[in-house]
């Protein structure tokens, strides 16, 4: 809240004080609630969520000399609503839903971590945009549906017990190296196998078998 220097108060008689005021003036710490007879410095009590702005027509209490904000009764539409509140907060309900509705949009921010923690979660949109620096996932199963799939990276490693693929066609393009390591390896076609290259290198330490109704070589 901007510093501002505030003329001396005029203060009105001691006792109890309830009216409606407008607010004249943002301080540090106070603000400025003009009155019909005098400008009363006053603080925002602490039910009084909404933060009070300028040309706020608010409903201040007090008494000797100590006086409160207690509700923010009218506004310009043209200033935003703020909600303020200072240490930790916890909001409860109890036997019931929790609904939050925006047509303009909502957004959640925090310097720190944002947890979220639920028996079920459900998102659902028509777009969506994560930008995240890492991303540690931890879970027992993944299902998705999808329609398409694109990937653009570095590196990709994963340690993995299992593989099974079933796809109608694949594709491949390797640019420089294609390496496989394997304890066996069983590869079978239906109709056709082609292996081509410029060079092409067989060997085994014990047994090389072809077997075929015509064998070409050459």
């Amino acid at each position: 809240m901007p510093h501002v220097d505030v003329v001396p108060f005029l203060r009105p008689a001691a006792g109890p004080l309830q009216t409606i005021s407008t607010v004249s003036a943002l301080g540090e710490d106070t603000y400025v609630v003009q009155t019909d007879h005098a400008a009363l410095p006053a603080r925002r009590a602490l039910s009084c969520l909404l933060e009070p702005a300028l040309g706020d027509r608010v409903w201040v209490v007090g008494e000797d000399g100590t006086y409160f904000i207690t509700a923010v009764l009218e506004r310009s539409a043209s200033v935003p609503l703020q909600l303020a509140m200072e240490g930790d907060v916890n909001l409860a309900v109890r036997n019931g839903r929790f609904n939050i509705a925006a047509t303009q949009g909502i957004e959640l921010a925090t310097p720190q971590a944002l947890g979220l923690t639920a028996g079920e979660l459900n998102v659902k949109a028509r777009k969506g945009h994560f930008l995240v620096e890492q991303i540690h996932c931890l879970g027992q199963r993944l299902r998705a549906e999808l329609s398409e799939i694109k990937l653009l990276g570095q590196f990709f490693d994963s340690v993995l017990e299992r593989i099974s693929l079933r796809v109608k066609r694949s594709y491949k393009t390797v640019e420089e190296v294609d390496m496989l390591r394997s304890e066996q390896i069983d590869f079978r076609a239906g109709k056709n196998l082609h292996l081509h290259g410029q060079n092409a290198l067989m060997s085994a330490k014990e047994l090389v078998k072809i077997d075929a109704e015509q064998i070409h070589l050459g």
